[in-house]
This record gives C-alpha cells, sequence and structure tokens, in this order.
C-alpha cells in the first residue's frame, strides 16, 4: 500500500471517481449480511494496538486480508500471479507473487504496528521494461508503510456480505506526519502488476507486440484503453485535520 499526501484534493478526487458500474451487480447480491465490525476505525496512531473484528451474526465467518486483496473463500490457500522481474534482458524471468485470505479467530486479534521497519515489497515492482535489476525508481531507503485491512462475513459458500476496507498507519508522528491531505488506494496487487492483466506494467501484450526493445511509447498493458482495463479498488481520503478517513468508497481505475 502507497501512502500518497496530494494538495490538490478536488482536482485527484474528480479524477478518481470513475465509473463502476460494472461491479454493481455483484455488490448489491453481497448486501444480504451486514458489514463487519472493526474495534477501530482506520485511520493514523501514535502506537502500535490490536484489532479485533466481529459480527451481529454469531453464525457467520469473517475472512480479512491483509495486503490489499479482497477476502474471498477460494483464496485461504494463497492465490498466485505472475509478475516479471526485467523485460528485454537475459535475466527476464517470470516470478511467482501470491496473496492470500485468512480467517479470523476471535483470540488472535490482528495486530497493527508500525511497519517502517519491513522490507519495501509494492515499491519494488518492475513497472517498466528497463534491464537492470534496481531501477532508478526503486527506493534507495526503507519507505513508510500502512497496514490496509479488508474484511467481510460470509455464510456457507454462497453468501457473503460487503467488503469493508480500513487503512491503519502507526507513527510516533500520528497525523502530524503529513500536513496535506492523504489518500489511501486499495487494490488487489495482481491488478496492478499481474503480467497477463495488470495495468501498471508492460505485461504480456508488451512481449507478444513489440519485437524488439521499444522506446517509452510501447504498446503494453499500460497502454490500454476502455472499461475492460478498468479494475476496482477502494479509496479513503484523510483531510489534514483528520486521524479517521472522511471520505470512503469502491472506484474504478484505470491507467
Amino acid at each position: 500500500m502507497h501512502v500518497i499526501p496530494i494538495s490538490v484534493l478536488q482536482t485527484v478526487c474528480i479524477f478518481l471517481l470513475l465509473s463502476f458500474s460494472g461491479f454493481v451487480v455483484q455488490i448489491d447480491a453481497q448486501n444480504r449480511l451486514a458489514p463487519v465490525h472493526f474495534s477501530k476505525a482506520g485511520g493514523f496512531y501514535n502506537e502500535a494496538f490490536v484489532l479485533e473484528l466481529s459480527h451481529p451474526d454469531p453464525d457467520v465467518t469473517i475472512i480479512y486480508t491483509l495486503d490489499g486483496s479482497e477476502p474471498e473463500l477460494n483464496h485461504l490457500q494463497g492465490t498466485v500471479y505472475r509478475h516479471m522481474d526485467r523485460y528485454r534482458s537475459p535475466h527476464q524471468q517470470l516470478l511467482e507473487k501470491s496473496y492470500a485470505t485468512h480467517i479470523y479467530v476471535s483470540n488472535d486479534p490482528i495486530e497493527i504496528r508500525d511497519r517502517s521497519m519491513d522490507a519495501n515489497y509494492l515499491s519494488r515492482m518492475q513497472t517498466t521494461f528497463q534491464e537492470s535489476p534496481e531501477p532508478y525508481y526503486f527506493p534507495k531507503d526503507l519507505i513508510f508503510k500502512g497496514t490496509v485491512v479488508r474484511a467481510r462475513a460470509v455464510k456457507g459458500e454462497t453468501m457473503g456480505g460487503p467488503i469493508s476496507t480500513q487503512s491503519f498507519f502507526v507513527t510516533p508522528d500520528g497525523r502530524d506526519r503529513y500536513s496535506l491531505p492523504v489518500i489511501s488506494i486499495s487494490i488487489q496487487e495482481d491488478r496492478y502488476f499481474g503480467y497477463e492483466s495488470g495495468i501498471y506494467v508492460p505485461g504480456k501484450i508488451y512481449d507478444e507486440v513489440n519485437p524488439v526493445a521499444s522506446s517509452g511509447d510501447a504498446v503494453a498493458n499500460y497502454s490500454q484503453r476502455g472499461i475492460e482495463w478498468e479494475r476496482k479498488a477502494t479509496m479513503e481520503i484523510f483531510e489534514p485535520e483528520s486521524f479517521n478517513a472522511d471520505f470512503r468508497q469502491d472506484f474504478g481505475i484505470r491507467i
């Protein structure tokens, strides 16, 4: 998950709130169960804590993720996708990445902590066709990171509630770390970085269309247009004086 402080808030909101009509039917069908309750709201905190999830129906199972992916029963064993490392290089290779859903257990709450010392992960995804194993856009140092918790209730294999998303940031500075509005965008990582259909990488289209090394305007996954290249995500906006999100919305994102 990336933390994005931004100054021109209204302009960005207008740009990002795209139509996601293709998801409406699915969301309506999921509303048969109530949302999962979080013991603390997403936001900025000065110290670590444990997060508890609950639901008014004692017969449901709560499933959740910590990697930005959507919690689904068929992801409980982990789901693998492919990400290309170093296009047009003798060292080019398709790497296996994964994301997973977990079952929430009440006596094993979720630890929310400062993750600044965790290894960089998403910020080290190759998103261009440079041959270097360390492209110029890779961070040189550890970067500040938040924790995205996405949860939903399920009953049986067919009845599910809506996905609730909360972004947590733990830092000694609390909300004072940033003087500008902060936007958190939560998206399943293969929708950005997957070789076949990720919208933020050169991807399979680049390899198939360009027989030789190409310039920055090469045809690629990230140059595709239209609703079929729109990916579902969730956006949260934290105003400068707000410890918790002032706005939260599912939306469709395109490059």
